[in-house]
């Protein structure tokens, strides 16, 4: 409020009320007047100039011109624009706002004030303020072991084949052999048919019985990834289920891919007769049964022999799938020792080590018999489902393996534990599992959840019989979506996902399928069924860049955000950003400013920056000094002309924590110091 001009303005109001026309009073107006306008003129301030605003620390600074006549200023801020209330005071002209909230953008005037009171606002500013992302390139975090990979689980790479669009498959073959390494292929059920459908007859490692298997693998040939072949499911008559107390059998192909129930009596080709009624057991939860071992393990050697040899020359070989078949009932257990079970009759109760180290000797003596040295076998297992629960109270079987997304079963654990140090051998170790708690209430936070990956590998990590050193393979892996299906929100989760698997030492991650109609969560191109499929998700992009840029033999270093909701990844000269809400982020990298919009993935590529600083010379030596970022390879050159095509002289360094280093040039390479040298500093990683 202009306390001083309102009391002039009621003055003048009196005066005139009071004083009459003639002319010494109108000459004593006219000098009252001019009085009052030089006092009038003594009013509020200007508006503040060049106000400026910059956030970064958590912080936002603002800085404006000063005014001679201020005796202070006022910094009114809001978070929409035009609409700034007063919020802090100062004399100084700038300010310092550490009352704010990282992602949020804030917005600022200042105004000037004086005896009047205070005077116009300032343009209006605006400011993000930014999380802050470093990363320290001093000593590497660890080293990436990591491929992409996938399971081929349908018949969706195949063409001709019923249903699916030639267009959309050539795409999508294209997205494979571009950013895929491993692809898995089960010998049967999840595409393949069944090679040995008919008990009696003779399979043999050649014909036409392997036509829909060879099809897959070639799939995979022809994209150059590295093809891996799952020995799960078998034919339905060396198949059955034990149910604690007896086995159940498959009495014919009717129960090949599913229960059947059998209307009327029947009499299979063992002779055992079914009463009318009969269900048959589930194929999918049924394992060998211990007299059929045999032909489960010339199945095995046939595929082998097939497929270990050109063209295919799979060397990568999984042994099960989950565990099916193998859980006991009776005990609330798996089956998982390594005892042959019982012979006599028609049993399914052997222990899943001993089938998995019959296959092994099998698969090590059919290479051998190929002339292929064992060491570049590879036969994974045991493939347990790893389960969870919200929390131990959720559970029967709880393990001491906790964390924010929940508690591990103990059984799993248990089949790792046991396979590991009763294994005769093994190229890697496999298990599967979900960012979801099958026992309890499920968690909101689909990012929380994926930790639940990272504890397993590190739990695995620290088992006996090989756990420290065995490549860890997840032979089926899901980041669900909690039923979100944003494509950007599955890209910003499944790399959040694969964060943790890298981060903890997980070799190869398998997708259950790759397109968007299967079971893949995420899926990596959209149906190959529909006109214009085949098209890369988000996703697809982020999994090939793991692959790519931060895959196997790549050092990772440490890496913070302000924000726990930013993620980072980082290389020597990559840095992968993910945003895990649903708002843009304004993010500070290594003094680069971006927007990550909603749950966007975004890789950054750093080429450091390097300069020579300064040359100093005597006769016979130069001294070169040069800066970079810390812990960057830089390699300083020397030439004799400006093309540095001429006496070339290499130095490799790495910048040190301060980020100066220096190089002596003594020329002893030379015959004598030359009548010219140049020198240029380049990034060498």
């Amino acid at each position: 409020m202009n306390i001083k001009g309102e009391f002039i303005n009621g003055l003048l109001s009196l005066i005139m009320r009071f004083c009459c026309a003639s002319c010494w009073k109108r000459w004593f107006i006219v000098l009252l007047f001019g009085w009052m306008a030089r006092a009038s003129a003594q009013t509020t301030p200007p508006a503040p100039a060049n106000l400026t605003v910059s956030g970064l620390n958590s912080q936002a600074t603002l800085s404006w011109a000063a005014w001679s006549g201020a005796n202070g200023y006022i910094v009114r801020r809001s978070v929409s624009s035009g609409l700034e209330t007063n919020y802090a005071t100062t004399t100084a002209t700038n300010y310092t706002d550490s009352g704010v909230s990282i992602g949020t953008t804030y917005y600022y005037v200042v105004c000037a004030t004086n005896a009047s009171g205070a005077g116009a606002n300032s343009s209006e500013v605006s400011v993000p303020i930014a999380v802050m992302v470093t990363v320290n390139r001093t000593t590497p975090q660890g080293t990436s072991h990591y491929f992409s990979g996938f399971s081929q689980v349908d018949d969706s790479l195949d063409y001709p084949w019923t249903g699916n669009n030639g267009a959309a498959v050539t795409n999508a073959r294209a997205l494979m052999a571009q950013g895929i390494a491993f692809v898995n292929t089960p010998i049967m059920a999840w595409g393949p048919g069944d090679p040995w459908p008919t008990p009696g007859t003779t399979l043999t490692p050649t014909g036409s019985s392997w036509q829909s298997l060879d099809l897959q693998i070639s799939n995979v040939i022809s994209a150059g990834c590295v093809p891996m072949i799952t020995l799960c499911e078998a034919p339905w008559w060396m198949k059955g289920y034990y149910t604690g107390t007896n086995t159940m059998l498959i009495p014919n192909v009717n129960g090949e891919w599913g229960s059947h129930t059998y209307t009327s009596a029947y009499t299979d080709f063992r002779g055992i007769k079914y009463a009318a009624g009969y269900v048959s057991p589930d194929p999918y939860g049924s394992r060998i049964i211990d007299s059929q071992m045999t032909n489960w393990l010339w199945l095995v050697q046939c595929v082998a022999e097939r497929y270990m040899a050109a063209p295919y020359n799979v060397r990568y070989f999984v042994v099960w799938n989950e565990l099916k078949g193998y859980y006991d009932p009776t005990v609330n257990h798996w089956d998982y020792n390594n005892s042959p079970g019982n012979t006599s009759g028609y049993n399914a109760q052997h222990g899943y080590t001993y089938m998995y180290n019959q296959v092994y000797q099998t698969l090590t003596n059919t290479a051998g018999s190929l002339g292929i040295a064992v060491s570049n076998l590879y036969v994974g297992g045991p493939y347990p489902v790893m389960d969870s629960g919200s929390s131990a109270g959720a559970m029967s079987n709880p393990s001491k393996v906790t964390g924010p997304w929940g508690a591990l079963d103990q059984r799993e654990l248990d089949v790792i534990s046991y396979w590991l140090t009763n294994k005769v051998g093994a190229g890697f170790v496999c298990v599967d599992g979900a960012n979801y708690n099958r026992f309890g209430t499920q968690f909101t936070n689909m990012f929380t959840l994926c930790g639940k990956f990272s504890a397993v590998n590190n739990w695995i990590r620290q088992q006996p019989g090989g756990g420290a050193v065995l490549p860890i393979v997840w032979t089926e892996w899901y980041t669900t979506n909690g039923g979100n299906e944003d494509d950007d929100f599955n890209d910003a989760l499944g790399s959040y996902s694969v964060i943790q698997q890298l981060e903890s030492g997980a070799m190869l991650t398998l997708l259950w399928g790759a397109q968007a109609s299967a079971l893949a969560e995420p899926p990596l191109w959209t149906s190959t069924s529909k006109s214009g499929g085949g098209q890369a998700t988000p996703f697809y992009s982020s999994y090939k860049a793991f692959d790519q840029l931060f895959g196997q033999g790549t050092s990772y270093y440490p890496a913070s955000s302000t924000s726990t909701n930013i993620a980072v990844l980082a290389s020597q000269t990559n840095i992968m950003l993910i945003n895990e809400l649903s708002n843009s982020m304004p993010v500070n990298v290594e003094n680069t400013n971006v927007i990550l919009g909603s749950y966007e993935v975004m890789i950054l590529n750093f080429t450091p920056w390097s300069q020579v600083q300064s040359l100093t010379l005597t006769n016979t030596t130069a001294m070169v000094t040069c800066s970079g970022l810390a812990g960057y390879p830089y390699q300083v050159q020397r030439g004799t002309n400006v093309l540095f095509t001429r006496m070339l002289r290499l130095w490799d360094t790495n910048a040190p924590a301060s980020g100066f280093f220096g190089v002596t040039d003594d020329f002893s390479d030379l015959p004598a110091p030359p009548s010219n040298a140049f020198y240029r500093l380049i990034y060498n990683p």
